[in-house]
Formats: structure tokens, sequence, C-alpha cells
């Protein structure tokens, strides 16, 4: 699995561990079976504009995002065996319950990937 930082604009970390699943299999897996997620981890998937919550054990706080990681929609607290979708999205953003407000992450704002060692 890569993984990288999520930042606002050029220079403000928000994620200090940004997972990047590749694999189909990184991708299918996800976080299922997770307990928790610290507040300053997430996983992005990429070309995804949909995504379940079938077996996972928290919520989380979901950021959709246009082809130039705009955020476009926002949804805090998804539970467990739901479902959500968005079709301005080109990527989705998992992160811990919660972390939308604590990062104050807002519609129209601008995030960026910095790919490489975390």
């Amino acid at each position: 699995m890569d993984k990288g930082k999520l930042l606002r604009g050029r220079d403000e970390v928000i994620l200090e561990e940004l997972l990047l699943p590749v694999s189909f299999w990184e991708r299918f897996k996800g976080l299922l079976g997770k307990r928790c997620l610290p507040i300053s981890s997430g996983m992005l998937f990429e070309n995804c504009s949909s995504i379940h919550m079938l077996g996972m054990r928290i919520p989380l706080d979901i950021v959709f995002l246009d082809k130039h990681f705009k955020v476009v929609q926002l949804i805090s607290q998804l539970a467990k065996n739901k479902f959500a979708m968005c079709r301005q999205a080109q990527h989705t953003l998992e992160l811990s319950e919660g972390a939308i407000d604590h990062f104050q992450i807002a519609l129209g704002q601008q995030l960026e990937i910095k790919r490489g060692k975390v």
C-alpha cells in the first residue's frame, strides 16, 4: 500500500498518514476490521465516487473530491452498513469520525496529496 500526506493548499498538513490503496485487495479491504482510526490518519480511494460501510466497526467521516481534489461533498459520521455516493466526485477520502470538524474541512476547499514515505 502506498502512503502519503494530505494537505490543504500546498503547505498545511491535515493528515500525517494517508493510506493510498493500490491493488484490488487493498481497495477491497480498505479499513474493514479497524477498531479505531487515529485523527491524523485516513484512506484515499482514487477513481471512486461511492463507498459502503458494510462490515465496518466504526463510523467514518467521508469527503468526496473532484478530479482536482476539490471538496464537493461532506458526510459526517457515516454509520456501519450505510452507503454513500456523489456523482460529482472522482475520489473518496475516509477519515476518522469527527475529522471534518476537527480540521475544518469545508465545501470548495482545495486539498492536495503528497505521495511518498510518511
